[in-house]
């Protein structure tokens, strides 16, 4: 089983395939998500609040926050699962 859902599109992938279902399974699911500011993907996610946006093509913040999610939630589960944002 996943822990973090990351799914960083950008805008020539989504004008191909404009689905963001598996972002709104992945948060039925309780999972962290992180996502590019791509279409109607940042309706669905507010960063800080629900999940990260990250612009596309970032590769360095895309490695940063799945690391910062990692430890925020070990810390979390060690805390009661407290929020991870």
């Amino acid at each position: 089983m996943f822990q973090i859902f990351a799914m960083p599109l950008t805008e020539s992938y989504l004008h191909m395939q404009n689905d963001v279902s598996s972002v709104m399974e992945a948060m039925a699911c309780g999972k962290p998500v992180i996502v590019t500011s791509v279409g109607d993907v940042p309706v669905l996610v507010k960063s800080g609040v629900n999940g990260i946006v990250i612009p596309p093509g970032n590769a360095d913040l895309l490695a940063g926050s799945i690391i910062s999610l990692t430890q925020r939630s070990r810390l979390s589960k060690e805390n009661s699962g407290r929020n991870i944002y």
